[in-house]
């Protein structure tokens, strides 16, 4: 599948979809210090929590040429990636942050102080909970499409239903058009989240 893909029909109410993007509104319009009360790790576990402008690089394609070896190795690398590896790649010019599973120790929520976003704890779960039933019901309906039925639909079940699902909310800043700035900065270019 390449492209975008819109879903009608879901049954996820408007209300909540609006209210997905007031919160991030919400969220991003907070002063930095108040974002950085969680910031993501160094590391890329648990991907959670706040990344700020300029964490985050754009993936090059021979990153997702490397074999699976080569995948787990750079998977395991956490600051060094960033920094040694791909040192020319322009950093993205977005902000964001990750929610997920609260019940799972590898990738744990880091949670803003209540005082600081009164109702985002509960808002975001909330959100991220109904969007992620839908995501089975969409999981259901591809194996429905393709014929899964026995083991290879219990498989593909079972894989999906490890709490690893995310939430990210994103905003991305105006960018200049100046050559030199877009060497430094970048958009998100054509690209696949399958490691």
């Amino acid at each position: 599948m390449n492209g975008c893909h819109a879903i009608t029909g879901h049954g996820v109410p408007p209300e909540l979809l609006q209210q997905a993007f007031s919160l991030a509104k919400s969220l991003f319009n907070l002063p930095m210090e108040d974002k950085m009360k969680a910031p993501h790790p160094a590391g890329m576990t648990p991907h959670r929590g706040y990344s700020a402008p300029g964490k985050e690089r754009a993936f090059q394609r021979a990153d997702h040429d490397a074999s699976d070896a080569e995948r787990r190795r750079l998977l395991q690398m956490t600051s060094r990636l960033e920094t040694e590896l791909r040192p020319n790649v322009p950093y993205l010019l977005k902000e964001s942050y990750e929610v997920g599973e609260d019940a799972i120790e590898k990738g744990y929520n880091i949670w803003l102080p209540e005082e600081t976003l009164p109702g985002f704890r509960s808002q975001s779960t909330s959100i991220f909970q109904r969007l992620r039933q839908l995501s089975f019901a969409i999981l259901e309906a591809m194996l429905m499409c393709i014929g899964a039925v026995g083991e290879e639909r219990g498989l593909t079940i079972d894989v999906h239903s490890e709490p690893v699902s995310q939430l990210r909310l994103l905003h991305y800043l105006p960018m200049e058009s100046d050559e030199r700035v877009m060497k430094e900065v970048s958009r998100l270019p054509a690209h696949t989240d399958w490691w």
